[in-house]
């Protein structure tokens, strides 16, 4: 091969080859303030997709860093009252025992039934006499949390109860009348001696007004 058929060998090579920083050259040539523009457009692009979302997301997780500390903050001032609302409740809950929350009435209606029926058996109380009647609850906590939409109220379902009983084993009914959650109150409690043989038996005529809440809509 001839030197001349070589050099233009290589040229034709070099022709299609694509030169080493072809790009940075080409940048290079732009003027100054062409040059200067894309800088702060490459810039913006950097800030507004890496910079901005993570300024975003550590301004979000700082507002819940600071709500959780100011609900800590409340609940430290309050834990004081917190203590003494709990240890009240817990006091009440040992002396008088645990409370059913109201429910529907012919639900609990059954349930109150069926609960002092078992009470009077297991004392061996017979011939009670019972009727049942319905009051409004007037006011209190209970009553503003039962009154969603106005559509709800709180009512007491009173059971009057009057049987003959001897003195133990009224003091025992009446002891697991009060133990009973579904009792919220024993609102009246009335005793009299009978005469004749019942007063010789040592019988006594009680009478008592036992009370469960109920929830009925208006």
């Amino acid at each position: 091969m001839s030197q001349a058929a070589y050099n233009r060998g290589l040229g034709e090579v070099a022709a299609t080859k694509p030169a080493s920083g072809g790009l940075l050259a080409r940048f290079g040539e732009l003027p100054r303030a062409l040059q200067w523009a894309m800088y702060g457009l490459l810039a913006m692009g950097a800030y507004f997709g890496v910079v901005e979302p993570l300024l975003d997301r550590t301004g979000e997780m700082g507002g819940r860093a600071s709500a959780l500390e100011a609900s800590l903050r409340t609940y430290a001032a309050s834990k004081g009252k917190l203590d003494a609302a709990v240890s009240t409740a817990k006091g009440g809950e040992r002396q008088f025992g645990e409370i059913a929350l109201p429910a529907e009435l012919s639900k609990r209606s059954t349930e109150f039934s069926s609960a002092i029926d078992e009470i009077m058996r297991r004392h061996s109380i017979q011939n009670v006499t019972s009727g049942s009647r319905n009051t409004v609850l007037e006011k209190g906590p209970l009553v503003d949390y039962f009154r969603v939409g106005n559509q709800q109220r709180v009512e007491k379902l009173v059971k009057d109860l009057t049987f003959l009983a001897t003195p133990e084993q009224f003091a025992a009914a009446l002891a697991d009348l009060e133990r009973e959650p579904l009792v919220t109150t024993i609102s009246r409690v009335g005793v009299r001696q009978t005469d004749g043989q019942d007063r010789f038996n040592r019988m006594l005529r009680v009478n008592i007004a036992a009370e469960s809440w109920v929830v009925v809509k208006k």
